[in-house]
């Protein structure tokens, strides 16, 4: 289904289509919002939420997370650090399904965190004695 304005604009250049939002922009009739995608909104104008294609408010299918424990709320602000030292994205560093399972299984040896699904040989050599003294300061089970 198409809307009855789509492709009304085919005949300006873009150039010129760009400069009039920029001066709609200047003027403040017009606001850009988002960092990485951003958007142009109508000043003042409440950003919309999302709906399905029948226009009816969209349901979120991820439930809240449960409170951290002690040991996974570490792991991950140890995750966060790592990651700003090494100019990393955090789940570059591991991500929270790894967090998760260290907090479940609360390895003691080297061979017990090869054992968890995320962290493979590089990483346990770079992260593994961090990990591993995380656990021992929130007890092993």
């Amino acid at each position: 289904m198409l809307l009855p304005e789509h492709g009304q604009l085919a005949d300006h250049a873009e150039d010129a289509l760009v400069a009039a939002i920029d001066q709609l922009i200047a003027e403040r009739k017009l606001e850009r919002r988002g960092r990485k995608y951003p958007t142009v909104w109508l000043r003042g104008r409440p950003v919309r939420g999302k709906t399905t294609r029948f226009g009816e408010a969209a349901r979120t299918t991820r439930s809240p997370r449960p409170r951290a424990s002690d040991l996974s709320e570490e792991l991950d602000r140890y995750r966060r650090q790592m990651a700003r030292q090494l100019k990393w994205k955090a789940y570059m560093v591991f991500q929270r399904s790894v967090i998760a399972a260290i907090d479940k299984a609360r390895p003691d040896l080297r061979d017990a965190v090869a054992r968890i699904r995320g962290l493979g040989p590089a990483k346990i050599e770079r992260f593994g004695d961090d990990l591993l003294a995380a656990v021992r300061r929130h007890g092993v089970r």
